[in-house]
Protein backbone atom coordinates (compact mmCIF):
# COMPACT_ATOMS: atom_id res chain seq x y z
CA UNK A 1 0.00 0.00 0.00
CA UNK A 2 2.81 2.26 0.69
CA UNK A 3 3.92 1.87 -2.93
CA UNK A 4 0.55 2.29 -4.53
CA UNK A 5 0.74 5.41 -6.74
CA UNK A 6 -2.31 8.29 -6.15
CA UNK A 7 -3.26 10.20 -9.43
CA UNK A 8 -0.15 13.20 -8.86
CA UNK A 9 1.57 10.05 -8.83
CA UNK A 10 2.74 10.18 -5.49
CA UNK A 11 2.32 7.56 -2.54
CA UNK A 12 -1.11 6.85 -1.74
CA UNK A 13 -0.76 5.97 1.97
CA UNK A 14 1.66 7.20 3.97
CA UNK A 15 3.17 4.84 7.01
CA UNK A 16 0.83 6.59 9.64
CA UNK A 17 -2.39 5.77 6.98
CA UNK A 18 -1.48 2.23 7.26
CA UNK A 19 -1.84 2.25 11.00
CA UNK A 20 -5.05 3.97 11.11
CA UNK A 21 -6.34 1.26 8.36
CA UNK A 22 -5.50 -1.55 10.39
CA UNK A 23 -6.82 0.03 13.95
CA UNK A 24 -10.53 0.75 11.90
CA UNK A 25 -10.85 -2.64 9.77
CA UNK A 26 -9.15 -5.41 12.10
CA UNK A 27 -12.45 -6.06 13.79
CA UNK A 28 -13.75 -6.94 10.17
CA UNK A 29 -10.50 -8.41 8.73
CA UNK A 30 -9.72 -10.66 12.30
CA UNK A 31 -12.85 -11.26 13.95
CA UNK A 32 -13.13 -12.94 16.78
CA UNK A 33 -15.51 -15.87 18.27
CA UNK A 34 -16.47 -14.72 22.06
CA UNK A 35 -17.80 -18.57 22.27
CA UNK A 36 -17.46 -20.58 24.86
CA UNK A 37 -16.52 -23.06 22.59
CA UNK A 38 -14.23 -20.71 20.28
CA UNK A 39 -10.91 -22.36 21.40
CA UNK A 40 -11.36 -25.65 20.66
CA UNK A 41 -13.41 -24.43 17.22
CA UNK A 42 -10.19 -22.78 16.39
CA UNK A 43 -7.87 -25.25 16.71
CA UNK A 44 -10.00 -27.43 14.60
CA UNK A 45 -10.23 -24.77 12.03
CA UNK A 46 -6.36 -24.34 12.08
CA UNK A 47 -5.58 -27.89 11.16
CA UNK A 48 -8.35 -27.59 7.89
CA UNK A 49 -6.47 -24.03 6.83
CA UNK A 50 -6.03 -20.35 7.74
CA UNK A 51 -8.26 -18.95 10.17
CA UNK A 52 -9.50 -16.13 8.67
CA UNK A 53 -10.94 -16.26 5.43
CA UNK A 54 -9.51 -12.44 4.37
CA UNK A 55 -12.90 -11.72 2.11
CA UNK A 56 -13.22 -8.63 3.83
CA UNK A 57 -8.95 -7.72 3.55
CA UNK A 58 -9.71 -8.28 0.13
CA UNK A 59 -12.87 -6.07 -0.50
CA UNK A 60 -10.91 -3.21 1.43
CA UNK A 61 -7.28 -3.77 -0.52
CA UNK A 62 -9.54 -4.03 -3.64
CA UNK A 63 -11.43 -0.65 -2.79
CA UNK A 64 -8.16 1.43 -1.83
CA UNK A 65 -5.72 0.07 -4.48
CA UNK A 66 -8.35 -0.32 -7.24
CA UNK A 67 -6.54 -1.71 -10.18
CA UNK A 68 -2.98 -0.87 -9.58
CA UNK A 69 -0.70 -4.04 -10.85
CA UNK A 70 2.87 -4.98 -9.62
CA UNK A 71 4.55 -2.54 -12.05
CA UNK A 72 2.82 0.53 -11.42
CA UNK A 73 4.92 0.79 -8.04
CA UNK A 74 6.53 3.76 -7.47
CA UNK A 75 9.54 2.34 -6.63
CA UNK A 76 10.58 -1.43 -7.00
CA UNK A 77 9.22 -3.66 -4.29
CA UNK A 78 9.66 -7.59 -2.89
CA UNK A 79 6.46 -9.21 -1.92
CA UNK A 80 7.11 -12.29 0.20
CA UNK A 81 3.93 -14.36 0.27
CA UNK A 82 2.58 -18.47 1.12
CA UNK A 83 0.70 -20.12 -1.58
CA UNK A 84 -1.31 -21.76 1.23
CA UNK A 85 -2.90 -24.07 -1.86
CA UNK A 86 0.29 -25.30 -2.91
CA UNK A 87 1.85 -24.82 0.76
CA UNK A 88 5.11 -22.73 -0.87
CA UNK A 89 6.74 -19.77 -0.80
CA UNK A 90 6.00 -17.09 -3.55
CA UNK A 91 8.06 -14.13 -3.87
CA UNK A 92 6.19 -11.15 -6.57
CA UNK A 93 8.65 -8.66 -7.66
CA UNK A 94 8.50 -5.49 -9.38
CA UNK A 95 11.80 -5.67 -10.93
CA UNK A 96 10.98 -9.41 -12.33
CA UNK A 97 7.64 -8.34 -13.91
CA UNK A 98 10.88 -6.61 -16.30
CA UNK A 99 11.29 -9.64 -17.48
CA UNK A 100 8.54 -11.65 -17.26
CA UNK A 101 4.98 -9.69 -17.72
CA UNK A 102 3.08 -13.00 -17.14
CA UNK A 103 3.70 -11.98 -13.14
CA UNK A 104 2.56 -8.18 -13.36
CA UNK A 105 -0.50 -9.54 -11.14
CA UNK A 106 -2.96 -6.89 -9.13
CA UNK A 107 -1.53 -5.99 -5.80
CA UNK A 108 -4.49 -6.34 -3.84
CA UNK A 109 -4.70 -10.28 -5.02
CA UNK A 110 -1.32 -10.27 -4.18
CA UNK A 111 -1.96 -8.56 -0.44
CA UNK A 112 -4.94 -11.19 -0.39
CA UNK A 113 -4.70 -14.30 -1.49
CA UNK A 114 -2.09 -16.02 -4.11
CA UNK A 115 -4.18 -19.23 -4.73
CA UNK A 116 -6.48 -16.92 -6.60
CA UNK A 117 -3.42 -15.72 -9.04
CA UNK A 118 -3.49 -19.23 -10.65
CA UNK A 119 0.05 -21.07 -11.61
CA UNK A 120 1.47 -17.89 -12.28
CA UNK A 121 5.55 -19.04 -12.62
Amino acid sequence: MLAAPNKQNRPLFAAKDINDFYLENSPKIFPQDGSPFASAENLIMTLKGPKYDGKFLHSIVKEKLGDTRLHQTLTNIVIPTFDIKNLQPTIFSSYRVKNNPSTDALISDICWDLPLLGNLP
